[in-house]
């Protein structure tokens, strides 16, 4: 329970008494499940707005700000690390310094920038369209990322906090993150569970490669970028996917909500 406590402390603003937080090592095996509380939030806030007939673009906008408020914007700031580390450094060494910088270049703002109009649009059209489930499932399978790629790739710093849970996630972990994945995700959404974890899982071991190959491994800022892409690209995709496994999945939440 404290683990799980430590996770939500990391990744959220919900408050959590101090003392149940100070152990973050092993947080990581409960991302995914961290992921199910916050999408849970996002699809009420959507059900309410719904209910109040409130129009999509500002419903949409919305509820994009409260998944940047919760989380403190703490994984854009990765996200705009990331990009103008990569983007702008010329080496391993000075990739890993502009990602240490607290300042925001233009690649940086661009990303920010692409990855939250993207988001809003396919908030937008998720609203737009009655499959608000979608929020709970991007949620999840993102914060599941970070785990995945904790328990793939090595620590590319000799020291931070990022380190802490990377090092510390081992492949039990990750296994252990990805039943809770699917079997939440599968009794609401059956057999199309796997395909949403999947997609989720490619699109962070592609991300966990390209820094493979910039810095030889990941930090907490690739984590941060890994959650925020995977779930604007989740959020777009998933309605796609549903034309793929809509007959093989067999769980409750696809019913949900018809407003």
């Amino acid at each position: 329970m404290k683990s799980f406590l430590a996770s939500v402390s990391l990744l959220s603003i919900i408050p959590v008494p101090h003392r149940w937080t100070r152990n973050i090592s092993t947080c990581s095996v409960y991302f995914s499940l961290t992921g199910f509380l916050l999408g849970a939030i996002f699809y009420a806030a959507a059900i309410a707005m719904k209910t109040m007939q409130m129009r999509s673009e500002w419903a949409a906008f919305l509820i994009l700000l409260l998944m940047i408020v919760i989380t403190r914007g703490f994984h854009l700031d990765g996200l705009s690390d990331m990009a103008d580390g990569f983007w702008g450094g010329k080496d391993r060494e000075h990739i890993l310094k502009i990602m240490k910088d607290s300042s925001t270049g233009v690649f940086g703002s661009l990303s920010l920038i692409l990855v939250c109009l993207l988001k809003w649009i396919a908030i937008r059209f998720i609203i737009e369209q009655n499959h608000l489930w979608i929020f709970i499932s991007s949620a999840a399978v993102s914060r599941f990322s970070m785990t995945l790629l904790s328990g793939f790739f090595n620590y590319a710093r000799k020291n931070g906090t990022g380190g802490v849970v990377i090092q510390s996630t081992s492949m039990r972990h990750v296994v252990i993150a990805f039943l809770y994945c699917l079997l939440i995700m599968g009794f609401f959404t059956g057999y199309g569970a796997l395909y949403i974890i999947f997609s989720g899982a490619v699109i962070s071991m592609i991300i966990g490669l390209y820094s493979y190959f910039k810095i030889k491994g990941i930090t907490g800022d690739i984590l941060g970028a890994s959650s925020e892409i995977s779930e604007a690209l989740l959020l777009a995709i998933t309605p796609n996917l549903l034309i793929f496994f809509a007959n093989t999945s067999g769980g409750i939440l696809w019913q949900l909500p018809i407003l």
